[in-house]
């Protein structure tokens, strides 16, 4: 009887004994291939953070450009020992980034996006899952693996760099011309206001966007701002614009003084297309201009508007003002308006009274004043760029 008990004790030792083992195993699979699992979702991380970021750098290029960075960044990491492969048709997005309810909306056309999404797949419907050899034994032979990154450029759509005030009842907001006219249902809340110091706005201003001051400076009246009011990782620089040697006032020389200054009064004036070279522009309130096409001034001393310019349905990049002298002045006064891409850098500018400016804006500083309005225009790159790259997602 003894023997025979400890015949049958022996058998359930070792049944548990092959229990536990399995057990270990299956513990010891689960560790091992939960390490690996991990380190490939790091790896994937990494591979689209980079090409999401490579692909955001050349959208200025045009969306196949954007594409070929894209899949050559991936290829150039590596994921579980094995280079990171894009189908370009399905893992690469183009869209736009609102930071406001920081989500990505895919573009349908290249004036439309801002931002960048690349998805990275590692899984058995691609034919590439991680495999898991541990766990092979259990079971589970493989194990699928994505990771995706959302990355859009820092654009502004007015700076101040050295400060931005807004009183009264200013606002700033943002549309896209590429769509039409600013109102209705063209207007957003996507603009991007920009200092390497300070933002002071008024308790009765408004900003439908973002507002972000320098690495050291603050936002105060930051809850007029719809969006984010992070402070810059670092400030940002904005070269002095240089003179287009190609530049041709023939077709102004009527106009101009010996000084070469604009000075318009009494009527309207109609402006060809080119490329013209002033010291001074000085629009009476009696006067307008009515553009026919692209057109560029580059002005060494002030721009001072006070009478209207129609740009006759193009858009503010079409008509670009770089004030290449440093000291200088540009206002906008009165019921006056402004649509353009003004580049101003060393120069303060103000928009008083009524006025609205449509487009992008740089100056030295900034300061809206009364009931102006900046409406910042989604569809235009900022001349030098427009700031830097960030991932957001």
């Amino acid at each position: 009887m003894r023997c025979a008990n400890c015949r049958h004790r022996s058998g359930i030792s070792l049944i548990y004994t092959s229990i536990i083992a399995v057990a270990l195993i299956a513990i010891a699979s689960l560790a091992v291939d939960f390490g690996r699992v991990s380190l490939a979702r790091s790896e994937l991380q990494t591979a689209v953070d980079a090409s999401a970021s490579a692909a955001t750098a050349r959208l200025n290029e045009g969306w196949a450009a954007a594409r070929t960075a894209a899949t050559e960044i991936a290829l150039a990491n590596r994921t579980d020992g094995t280079p990171v492969q894009l189908d370009e048709n399905q893992d690469i997005e183009f869209g736009r980034w609102n930071s406001r309810t920081r989500s990505f909306e895919v573009a349908t056309g290249f004036t439309t996006a801002n931002a960048v999404r690349v998805t990275a797949r590692r899984t058995a419907k691609r034919g590439n899952p991680i495999e898991l050899p541990l766990g092979r034994l259990i079971g589970m032979p493989t194990c699928d693996v994505t990771a995706s990154a959302v990355s859009t450029r820092l654009r502004y759509s007015l700076v101040g760099i050295e400060g931005v005030k807004m009183t009264g009842t200013a606002t700033i907001d943002s549309y896209d011309s590429s769509i039409g006219k600013y109102g209705g249902g063209n207007t957003g809340e996507n603009v991007s206001v920009i200092s390497n110091r300070d933002i002071n706005l008024g308790k009765n201003c408004a900003v439908y966007g973002d507002a972000h001051p320098g690495p050291n400076g603050t936002v105060m009246g930051a809850s007029s701002v719809t969006g984010t009011t992070t402070p810059l990782p670092r400030a940002l620089t904005f070269p002095m614009p240089t003179l287009d040697p190609s530049y041709n006032n023939v077709l102004i020389q009527p106009w101009l003084d010996s000084d070469r200054n604009l000075d318009l009064s009494g009527k309207m004036f109609t402006i060809q297309p080119g490329v013209y070279y002033v010291h001074n522009i000085d629009l009476a309130s009696n006067a307008s201009m009515m553009l026919q096409g692209q057109v560029t001034f580059y002005v060494s001393g002030n721009v001072i508007l006070r009478g209207g310019i129609d740009l006759g349905g193009l858009p503010p990049g079409d008509f670009r003002i770089r004030v290449i002298e440093p000291g200088g002045t540009v206002q906008i006064n009165g019921n006056a308006s402004l649509s353009a891409d003004l580049y101003a850098p060393g120069s303060d500018v103000s928009i008083v009274g009524t006025g609205d400016f449509y487009g992008t804006m740089v100056g030295k500083t900034i300061d809206l004043v009364g009931v102006a309005g900046v409406h910042g225009d989604e569809s235009i790159a900022p001349y030098g760029g427009g700031g830097f790259l960030t991932l957001v997602k």
